[in-house]
């Protein structure tokens, strides 16, 4: 049985729209794919952002802990190795992510602990009450924020 010019032509077409439809279902599939593998790894840069602020808290708590010879420093010094550890867990290299997402939690790590530094010695060594009972209440308040957050 022989088929029509205008029989094969168009079922040429049909076939050509198959494999277009086909392929272009494959590509909307992988596109969603990286669109959830970009989105999994936004939530785990914005994780390794929060757990570099708190480490940056707790280090300079047990800074200033050592500083007043504060006896829960060990125990202090134990929670900030725990985080230091859900850090470095979080920030492994992500496929897409640049170093400059490595060099901004570094800085949000460093400006955290300066900041709560200042805090703290405000708190403990101001000769404005109320001054340092602000200071130590909004350290307080931060650090409860990151304790809030590991023990989720």
């Amino acid at each position: 049985m022989t088929r029509s010019p205008l029989i094969r032509l168009l079922y040429a077409r049909i076939c050509a729209l198959f494999c277009l439809w086909l392929a272009a279902g494959a590509g909307a599939a992988e596109t969603q794919d990286l669109a959830q593998t970009h989105e999994s790894n936004r939530g785990q840069m914005l994780l390794a952002a929060d757990y570099a602020v708190c480490l940056g808290r707790l280090t300079a708590l047990l800074q200033h802990s050592w500083l007043i010879q504060d006896p829960l420093a060990d125990a202090l010094e134990l929670r900030r190795d725990w985080v230091r550890a859900l850090y470095d867990a979080t920030r492994l290299p992500l496929p897409g992510e640049t170093q400059a997402g490595r060099e901004l939690n570094m800085m949000l790590r460093i400006r955290a602990k300066r900041d709560q530094l200042a805090l703290l010695e405000t708190g403990s060594f101001n000769d404005d009450a109320r001054r340092a009972r602000l200071a130590e209440t909004t350290a307080m308040n931060q650090l409860f924020t990151c304790h809030r957050m590991i023990n989720r």
